[in-house]
């Protein structure tokens, strides 16, 4: 009109629903602006209706095994889904390992992951599902997400000392201590000498050391998207 404004209508079609880019552009100056808007069907049809919020999103993993030894391949299961690409991210305590595409077709889909020794301890498997935008009539959110840990185990971290001395020490004499590893792997250690009943009184127990410097790590990688 005369200031400038005008209308027009457009129809979407069921089922499709969701955010769309509503651009204009005057074809005379070539200035174009637009904005996003949310289209859905009201009531009981509307997909906004559907799941049970956040945890809709959610998406179930689960391996084949609960832990794995350096040079075996976890096997990664995905639940059904009717198509779509996930976006498959490895990642430890400080940072992503590696990713990649996995193409998502009918039934169930599993990917296998080869385990190497920058996996010790732990790793998390981070999975994004994104469904077709276009002519979305699934059950499902078009994206998906889920974390599951693998326990991992490199035997080349386990070391086994020795430690080679007379049986009975005698007050006042000179001993010797030989300190090795069965397998000729370098490490380094501590010797304390401490009297048999004082670790009765105390009730000491030999720490686990493997297992306080190999446990499990928490992730420390954070995602986000635009979807929520």
């Amino acid at each position: 009109d005369a200031q400038g404004r005008g209308s027009w209508e457009f129809e979407v079609k069921y089922p499709d629903w969701g955010r769309y880019l509503v651009r204009i552009c005057d074809t005379d100056g070539g200035h174009c602006t637009g904005k996003v808007v949310y289209i859905d069907w009201p009531g009981w049809a509307g997909r906004a209706q559907e799941g049970s919020g956040a945890g809709a999103n959610a998406l179930t993993l689960f391996s084949d095994k609960p832990k794995y030894q350096v040079g075996e391949t976890a096997i990664i299961h995905l639940p059904e889904a009717a198509q779509g690409r996930a976006l498959v991210s490895i990642e430890n305590g400080s940072k992503v390992l590696q990713q990649h595409w996995q193409k998502i077709a009918k039934g169930t889909t599993s990917f296998k992951l080869p385990i190497t020794s920058d996996m010790a301890p732990n790793v998390y498997v981070n999975v994004t599902l994104l469904q077709p935008h276009q002519g979305k009539a699934n059950d499902r959110p078009i994206r998906l997400y889920g974390v599951t840990p693998i326990l991992v185990e490199d035997p080349t971290t386990r070391l086994s000392p020795v430690v080679t001395t007379a049986d009975e020490w005698e007050p006042r004499s000179e001993v010797e201590v030989k300190v090795s590893e069965s397998n000729g792997k370098p490490m380094q250690y501590t010797l304390a000498i401490v009297d048999e009943g004082l670790l009765g009184l105390t009730r000491f127990s030999t720490p686990n050391l493997h297992g306080y410097f190999y446990r499990k790590e928490a992730l420390g990688v954070t995602s986000w998207d635009l979807f929520d």
